[in-house]
């Protein structure tokens, strides 16, 4: 391997010490100057800074948003689940063709676009949101489980 890069970049290149170039690195724009209250602002806004935090004024804690969560995705994959049952029976007892050659996968595609519907229409009609009433979470469930319900439909058609 090393008479590859010698015999590409040559043997003086390949033996020497690289030159260390102090004036490379240095920035061609000067910082704009900040006041003192806009440094700590900074300081402060980044040492906080998490991409899965909520807005300040959402009213729920880490907790219950993680709760939240867990609920929506279980009751996503609760409504999806004749889907997963149609997945699962292909992968088992589908034909040779299916199974190997297509790997199930426009039944794949309808089982993880059902749960991305699903999943984004549960979380955009509030459901298990902490001041919910269980009625409410129930009419919130069963109109995204008519959702579901169309694309098995559509699921079926394919098959």
């Amino acid at each position: 391997m090393f008479g590859f890069i010698s015999n590409w970049f040559g043997k003086e290149e390949v033996t020497k010490t690289p030159k260390y170039d102090p004036g490379f690195d240095k920035p061609t724009q000067k910082p704009v100057e900040t006041s003192v209250e806009e440094q700590h602002d900074s300081n402060q806004q980044q040492g906080t800074y998490s991409p899965y935090s909520l807005p300040p004024d959402s009213g729920i804690d880490s907790a219950q948003h993680v709760e939240m969560r867990r609920k929506i995705g279980q009751a996503s994959l609760e409504n999806c689940s004749v889907l997963e049952g149609m997945l699962a029976h292909c992968i088992k007892n589908g034909s040779f063709k299916d199974k190997r050659v297509r790997g199930c996968d426009w039944l794949r595609e309808h089982f993880y676009s059902c749960l991305k519907e699903q999943r984004h229409a549960l979380t955009e009609l509030g459901y298990a949101l902490p001041g919910n009433s269980p009625k409410r979470d129930f009419k919130i469930r069963s109109l995204a489980d008519r959702l579901a319900q169309e694309r098995e439909k559509e699921a079926d058609e394919g098959n």
